[in-house]
């Protein structure tokens, strides 16, 4: 598998849009269709979670481990990661618009194409 990466001349990235209150919750997994919107969460481990069609919108993730995982067709919407470990998961068919990485560390995750502000930054093939 590898990656095609395009360096777009001009691009606005916009910030994840988040409410002024987030409710603190502690998850230790996901169901598929689950919904989290405007909630903080911090330090879970969700390592190997396997969810489809999962929702999250106007969220932050803190000191959150989501490795090995398998989200398909997964909606992200206005989400900070901030210090995550993200390794090896797998958001195939997955919608992202404004997600933003904070530190952390990340790599081979992802959905099969990445747009950022609306044109397409890489796609990945087989």
């Amino acid at each position: 598998m590898r990656y095609i990466w395009c360096m777009l001349d001009s691009y606005s990235v916009r910030e994840p849009i988040l409410p002024t209150e987030l409710a603190e919750k502690a998850i230790v997994g996901f169901q598929n269709g689950d919904s989290l919107e405007a909630v903080r969460v911090v330090g879970a481990s969700l390592t190997g979670v396997e969810a489809r069609a999962i929702t999250v919108e106007s969220s932050e993730f803190e000191g959150v481990e989501l490795s090995s995982c398998l989200f398909k067709k997964a909606t992200m919407t206005d989400v900070v990661l901030q210090d995550c470990l993200f390794f090896g998961s797998n958001f195939d068919g997955s919608g992202w618009l404004r997600v933003e990485f904070r530190k952390g560390m990340h790599f081979g995750y992802g959905p099969e194409r990445l747009l950022v502000a609306g044109r397409e930054l890489y796609e990945r093939q087989a």
